[in-house]
């Protein structure tokens, strides 16, 4: 249906402002520039609004303009009209004269078909009014905005010539912008020559905001705000990449117009750098340019895309199509980029960096076949940020995806990856998706966040990552690494530096299934000399899991460290996991190798080791060793720390060399071990040792060892099976599954508070669940001493409940009855009684229960008022015993006040509830004559009964019988009329018969309780019978009169 709006309005009350803005307003400070010509010459158009003032009820932005000749001469500014927006409507007036009509200059509800009267006061001397219908409507996209567009044409009568069709373009947010007439306030300016002498063509639209508008070519829709467009797929027509109809077909063209500011919108396909054989030829990331993929060549939004969905692939497979030796050295190229450089939503493919020349050559073209990160004296640091991007089958001799080249000296390449995968990309010689040569900028650290490593390869180190001549901060953040394997060491990361300090950051990350010599998971070693202690390097693993790596031929399965030549080195593994995971010789999940003269401190807090092995060296879960290396010996200093952690089915878990003049020391504080092999524990010992310079000592406290194969002597191994001994061991609050510390030097080493040979009852150890039962003699039985930074256990819970810390990696309560409470019986005589206990046992529980009457049961619900004694047992035995008293109330008792009726046909009885005791008030009545109060009166002889409801529903039923007083005169006493059987049962025959001197007409009528006639009849002789089958149970009377007027009753009770 079309609609015509009449748009010449009366100035009248309008609703509040849209949120949304289809116009700017003064808050966005527009500035429309445009082109003019007329009699007077051509030139420049300037309006803006600069600022906005209160009038006529509304707030009205106050449109300026001023013009500027080709001279560059600018006229007085002067005030073309006022606006203001309601909703999805623009209204304008000329002046703020509120007796002046205003005007529609904008409806942006309209749809085709539709009909509108705007306001031209400017433009026709004979209408300030104009009938404009809408012949089209759409969606387009302006810059990276969505924005409606209308199109309206009218008929503008005229004076001196023919009426003139107008057709003007609303664009929402922008104004009038193409067709016939471009000014945005139209209904205040004067387009035509032969009437106004100027018409305008708008060039762009500039807000706070920046540059909202500009037509392709526009002078002011600079490089900073330029979308250029790129699809393979386009028309081979014009291409200018303004739009996705007018895009460039070759990536390289979109870069090559490309300045900082711009971004690149590329739609699905695949991109080549060349179209010839030339392999040197790459896409550059120019520093400051977006390039975005993942269109489908539709989208105005950039949030529209799908890099997924709508694969974009940059390709170095040119020449022979699946012939790698002829495809490009690197697929990307980038130089000196910092982070406004973006690339996001590729995968990026089949480059291949291995040179002809093979060894001969040492240059940038064996380097990151997918990608090469550079820098140079002048452009010391690139810094780019790679998003969304897939780096697969990249081939490159160092860094098979990707090479960032820093040096040692200052120069660094840290591009900024996110939510980015590495997948089946290879190296003949290190790093096999990354390799990163030199130091991290010193403000800031190389990060990889939330990206994928695959597949990767390398024939040397790194099957993943290699960093050289790493140094500064290097953070890896929810990244996960998985089948990645090196020949050599570091099957996902090979880190060496030789620098004085770094810091390394693992946090929510897993290495899953590496392969490496050793290392498999993540290799680092400091290589540098630096005797003066002036730094210090730094790994913090935090929250990661280490599953199935295997070091094949040698050590540290997961992850080792090596700490040599004159360095100090803090490691810090918190919340990891460690599963599983391999090597041939010692530390099947971490080694740490501490060289001559230096200092290594390896800390392992809330961690869990499983199934680690290492067949020929033991130690698997934790070693670290102390070397002297040649040449003069000098001091070495290891010092280990594992606390709240479990160990369980391991080859071993904790070993400690000290190394020749080395010490150590080392504490294992409230860790939880389960059958780890034939030594759980070792270190070394000699008779050499002293207490200052040269020793291993290590004290184990609150903690429990369940190891029932091993023997004291080899739960703590101390170097030697020949000679067992617990020297410069110190044992003391531990649960230990040996029957003693019969070993020499164990009267010193054992101390206070240990518990020989005793199940610690664990809760499921076939399910590795190490958690001990509530009543475990682990349970409270630890020391508070040396806890001050242990504040909560393996699973985060306050690591003291009670008074004394546990034994063991996990804390709770000793089992006991926590609490009681009860929900009372609510009648009396009732069975509904509950017990609710709070128990600190584990489920579920059996509940036994004896009574002082000598009643006994089980369950705590459903039961009668009584005293009782609980008994609870929970899954695992533990036991505990409560008395509780169920108690229910009283019976509810009631007294009455009955008045009897003056006669059994007379309704003046009454009864009075005196008084009411037991159950739980308050109370409900309920008569069986329907009433609910507490008194009756007006009553005829019979019963009642009362119903007496308390606050729990308990219900008392209390009969209660209103008789009468007989007549003052009687009739002989030897006669009485008499019924039988009585009570009777409904259906039985009532015989009525007259007892002493028969008398005649004897009117006899029978009543219910109530005093209602059911049925009378006429006694004329001594007997007859009534039917009952019409009488319902109750009580009845006969009442009766004979004709010397004496009368009375007889009560018949019906079952």
């Amino acid at each position: 249906m079309k609609h015509i709006y009449i748009l010449l309005i009366a100035i009248v009350h309008y609703l509040p402002l849209s949120a949304q803005h289809v116009f700017p307003t003064a808050a966005d400070q527009p500035v429309w520039h445009l082109t003019t010509q007329g009699m007077n010459g051509n030139g420049q158009a300037t309006t803006y609004i600069a600022r906005d003032t209160q009038a006529c009820g509304h707030t009205w932005n106050v449109a300026q303009q001023y013009f500027t000749t080709a001279n560059g001469q600018n006229s007085n500014t002067w005030i073309i009209g006022y606006y203001r927006e309601e909703g999805e409507r623009v209204y304008f007036r000329q002046n703020l004269n509120c007796g002046d009509r205003e005007y529609l200059m904008y409806d942006f509800l309209l749809e085709t078909g539709d009909s509108v009267w705007v306001g031209i006061p400017g433009l026709s001397a004979l209408s300030d009014t104009m009938l404009m219908e809408v012949t089209n409507t759409y969606f387009s996209c302006v810059l990276g905005v969505e924005r409606k567009n209308i199109v309206v044409s009218g008929i503008l009568p005229a004076i001196f010539v023919l009426d003139i069709e107008i057709t003007m373009h609303w664009i929402e947010g922008i104004g009038a912008a193409g067709v016939h007439y471009q000014h945005p306030i139209y209904s205040g300016a004067c387009f035509e020559d032969n009437l106004c002498e100027t018409s305008y063509q708008l060039n762009c639209l500039e807000t706070s905001a920046g540059v909202v508008y500009g037509y392709s070519g526009s002078p002011c829709l600079l490089p900073d705000f330029r979308r250029i467009h790129v699809d393979v797929n386009a028309p081979d027509n014009f291409s200018n990449g303004f739009s996705w109809s007018t895009a460039f077909r070759d990536l390289q063209d979109a870069i090559a117009v490309a300045t900082a500011g711009d971004t690149i919108l590329v739609a699905q396909g695949t991109y080549y750098p060349t179209d010839d054989t030339d392999r040197e030829k790459r896409f550059l990331l120019k520093n400051g340019v977006v390039i975005l993929g993942g269109f489908n060549a539709t989208e105005c939004l950039t949030s529209q895309r799908d890099p997924i969905l709508y694969e974009t692939i940059l390709s170095g497979d040119i020449g022979v199509p699946g012939d790698s030796t002829d495809n490009s050295f690197h697929v990307l190229f980038t130089l000196g980029t910092d982070s406004t450089t973006v690339l996001d939503g590729f995968t990026i493919t089949r480059g291949q960096a291995i040179h002809p020349d093979g060894n001969a050559y040492s240059g940038h073209l064996d380097r990151g076949g997918g990608m090469y990160v550079g820098t140079i004296a002048t452009l010391p640091h690139a810094n780019p940020r790679i998003r969304n991007c897939r780096f697969i089958y990249n081939v490159g001799k160092n860094g098979g995806a990707m090479y960032c080249d820093g040096t040692a000296d200052g120069r660094s390449a840290d591009p900024i990856l996110e939510n980015c995968t590495f997948e089946y990309n290879r190296a003949p010689s290190a790093g096999g998706a990354i390799y990163k040569k030199g130091i991290s900028h010193p403000e800031r650290a190389f990060a990889v966040r939330n990206c994928n490593f695959g597949y990767n390869r390398s024939t040397q180190v790194g099957g993943a990552i290699y960093f050289f001549d790493g140094g500064n901060a290097n953070t890896f953040l929810n990244t996960n690494f998985y089948h990645n394997t090196a020949i050599s060491s570091g099957g996902a990361i090979f880190l060496e530096t030789p620098f004085e300090g770094s810091l390394t950051k693992i946090r929510n990350c897993s290495f899953t299934d590496n392969i490496g010599n050793s290392g498999a998971a993540f290799m680092i070693i400091f290589t540098g000399f630096y005797p003066n202690d002036s730094g210090v390097h730094s790994l913090k693993i935090d929250q990661t899991t280490f599953k199935r790596n295997w070091g094949l031929n040698d050590t540290g399965g997961a992850f080792i460290i090596y700490n040599t030549g004159n360095n100090r080195c803090y490691t810090a593994f918190k919340h990891c996991t460690f599963i599983q995971n391999y090597s041939v010789f010692e530390g099947g999940a971490i080694y740490f190798h501490n060289g001559s003269n230096s200092t290594g401190n390896l800390e392992v807090d809330y961690c869990r080791f499983s199934g680690n092995e290492s067949p020929l060296g033991g130690a698997a879960s934790i070693y670290l060793r102390g070397f002297q290396g040649g040449g003069t010996p000098r001091p070495i200093k290891s010092t280990l720390m594992v606390k709240n952690t479990e160990f369980s089915f391991n080859d071993g878990t904790i070993g400690l060399v000290n190394g020749f003049l080395g010490v150590a020391d080392a504490l294992v504080q409230n860790c939880t071990f389960y059958r780890n092999g034939g030594f759980p524990i070792a270190k070394n010992w000699s008779g050499n040792f002293n207490d200052s310079t040269y020793y291993n000592k290590m004290e184990v406290s609150n903690s429990v060892f369940w190891e029932p194969e091993a023997p004291i002597g080899r739960i703590f191994y101390n170097g030697t099976l020949a000679s067992s001994t617990l020297h410069d061991y110190n044992l003391h609050h531990n649960l230990i599954s040996a029957p003693d510390c019969n070993l020499p030097g164990g009267d010193i080493a054992c101390g206070d508070g240990n518990i020989f040979a005793t199940w610690p009852m664990f809760l499921d150890t076939l399910n590795n669940n190490f958690r001990v039962a509530a009543c475990s003699p682990a349970i409270n039985a630890g020391t508070n001493e040396g806890l001050d930074t242990i504040l909560t256990d393996l699973e985060g819970n306050p690591r003291i409940l009670d008074s004394l810390v546990d034994m063991g990696a996990y804390e709770r309560h000793g089992y006991r009855i926590d609490s009681v409470s009860i929900a009372a019986v609510s009648c009396a005589g009732g069975s509904d009684g509950n017990v609710f206990l709070g128990l600190t046992g584990n489920e579920p529980y059996q509940y036994g229960w004896e009574t002082t009457t000598g009643q006994s049961g089980t369950g705590v619900e459903n039961l009668p008022a009584g005293d009782y004694h609980f008994s609870v047992t929970d899954a695992l035995g533990c036991s505990d015993t409560v008395a509780v008293q169920l108690s229910a109330p009283e019976a509810i008792e009631a007294a009455f006040s009955i008045a009897n009726a003056s006669a059994f046909n007379v309704a003046d009885g009454s009864i009075a509830l005196d008084q009411i005791s037991g159950g739980t008030p308050p109370y409900r009545f309920l008569w069986n004559t329907g009433d609910t109060s507490t008194t009756l009166g007006g009553l005829l002889p019979g019963w009642y009964e009362l119903a007496i409801l308390d606050a729990n529903d308990c219900e008392r039923l209390l009969p209660v019988e209103v008789s009468f007083t007989n007549a003052t005169s009687a009739p002989d006493e030897t006669w009485q009329l008499q019924v039988a059987p009585n009570p009777i049962e409904a259906g039985q025959r009532l015989r009525v018969w007259q007892a002493g001197e028969v008398a005649t007409e004897i009117m006899i009528s029978l009543l219910d309780a109530q005093g209602r006639p059911i049925q009378a009849f006429f006694l004329n002789s001594s007997e007859k019978y009534l039917d009952t089958d019409v009488l319902v149970a109750g009580v009845y009377w006969l009442r009766w009169r004979r004709p010397d007027g004496h009368s009375g009753g007889v009560k018949l009770v019906v079952l």
